[in-house]
């Protein structure tokens, strides 16, 4: 349980996050076309008028605006609102299960910020942009003595990052081999074998295991429903990225709820 204080702070980590998610959409829009994320400041897609900080509210200027721009009319997207509470959401989740642990409260914001931005991202392109894979994996193999994932010495800490780096990436790039030599056609990207190998490289071979179980869980229910509805067909291109996000955070706050709770210690 988290101390007392952490019900003080969840109106703070709800604006705090409400705030990283409005970062979030700039990032969701920018980072796939190659654009800066600073420059131009926020402006309406289609008027390029200049968005100013009072229409650029979390949540609170889509309501008011009635999901129009000012200048010119025309609707915003719902994706901004659902980002920004999406965020929100998440932050004051992660405070509630890990407020009495600082130093893994951070590292858990860290990784809700990237699970989102690049969950999205691929719904909408069907892309995992190496742009935020690599130095995001790179920083966080770099930082592992200061992850409490990991016991030990530091260079044990080391090994234990390196190892769910390899874990991580390893068994789902082998399943890919596996898919494509029974149906002779790619069905993995390689962003999604990247994405594991980061999340391993955070949280460990075990919870790197456990979200990839529960994210195709996730997904294959995703799949039959999209099926059944005739939204989807087995030829479709179909996003794994938000599944392994979910499944692999679901791991992350819950590990009773993975696959090697059940099977042994882990």
């Amino acid at each position: 349980m988290p101390h007392s204080d952490s019900l003080v702070s969840i109106p703070a980590f709800f604006i705090l996050g409400s705030a990283f998610g409005s970062f979030l959409n700039v990032c969701i829009l920018r980072i796939p076309a190659g654009r800066s994320i600073v420059h131009p400041p926020s402006h309406c897609p289609r008027c390029k008028r200049a968005i100013a900080w009072y229409d650029n509210i979390p949540v609170l200027s889509y309501l008011l605006l009635g999901g129009k721009c000012r200048h010119c009319g025309k609707g915003i997207s719902w994706q901004y609102p659902a980002v920004e509470l999406l965020t929100a959401f998440l932050f004051v989740s992660a405070l509630w299960r890990f407020g009495n642990e600082p130093v893994r409260l951070a590292w858990m914001l860290a990784l809700l910020l990237v699970s989102v931005l690049l969950s999205v991202i691929d719904l909408r392109t069907l892309t995992l942009p190496d742009r935020i894979l690599l130095p995001f994996g790179a920083l966080c193999l770099l930082l592992a003595p200061f992850n409490p994932a990991f016991e030990g010495t530091v260079g044990a800490q080391y090994r234990g990052s390196l190892w769910g780096f390899l874990v991580g990436g390893g068994v789902l790039w082998g399943l890919s081999v596996i898919g494509y030599l029974f149906f002779k056609r790619e069905n993995l990207g390689g962003g999604d074998v990247k994405l594991m190998a980061v999340f391993g490289s955070v949280l460990g071979w075990e919870r790197a295991i456990d979200g990839l179980f529960l994210g195709s869980l996730l997904s294959s229910l995703a799949v039959m429903i999209l099926l059944s509805r005739g939204r989807l067909t087995l030829k479709s291109a179909f996003a794994f990225g938000p599944f392994l996000c979910a499944g692999t955070l679901a791991a992350a706050f819950w590990p009773q709820a993975g696959l090697l709770f059940w099977l042994g210690p882990g």
